[in-house]
């Protein structure tokens, strides 16, 4: 049984930044652009599917949260954070239960959530860190730079390799899972051939 780990794409993405990018690729006289070669009515934004296809592809710290809190830097950074964090939640969570006892719950006293943990902090850092990656990546701008594309092809490599790690016991393991070679890619749509492209 081949094991995977939850990807970005499962827990969140920066939105804001992906639409906005898949906005501007719709305006006319952008520059060279492969749509000024052929219009297909169809074709997604090629800034969509590259953060489709990266954030699908890498992994979500959730998945890897002890690997970050074994270092002590991200460590120290992630228990900073968390108290701060933890401190503002128990204030919010007075507020709340004082209101409750008074019978004046609702909008504007919201229930303060689940309590912060420390793991929980440590993953929003680093998904932080990687929204910063994909905020780049999906600028046209951006399609050749190698300073924005090193770093995304990095945390490609890291996602693979510990998918290699985990499935080291699996039957086909040296066919299927060699941390030297990434697997292929198939888009089983096709289309325009935005996927591909990416």
């Amino acid at each position: 049984m081949t094991i995977t780990r939850k990807k970005l794409i499962e827990v969140a993405l920066p939105l804001e930044a992906i639409n906005k990018a898949s906005a501007y690729e719709k305006m006319p006289g952008i520059g060279p652009h492969p749509r000024g070669i052929h219009l297909w009515w169809a074709r997604r934004p090629l800034a969509a599917a590259r953060a489709v296809i990266w954030s699908q592809m890498v992994d979500d710290p959730s998945a890897y949260v002890d690997e970050l809190l074994d270092d002590p830097q991200t460590h120290k950074a992630a228990e900073k954070t968390w108290q701060a964090r933890l401190k503002e939640w128990r204030q919010r969570k007075a507020v709340y239960d004082q209101a409750l006892a008074a019978g004046m719950t609702g909008s504007s006293n919201p229930e303060p959530g689940p309590e912060p943990t420390l793991e929980e902090t440590a993953a929003s850092i680093e998904r932080q860190r990687l929204f910063e990656i994909l905020e780049k990546l999906v600028v046209w701008e951006n399609t050749t730079n190698e300073e924005v594309l090193q770093p995304a092809r990095e945390e490609i490599w890291k996602s693979w390799r510990r998918a290699c790690r985990d499935n080291a016991d699996h039957p086909q393991a040296r066919e299927l899972f060699d941390p030297e070679k990434l697997p292929a890619f198939h888009d089983p749509f096709a289309g325009g051939g935005a996927l591909p492209l990416e």
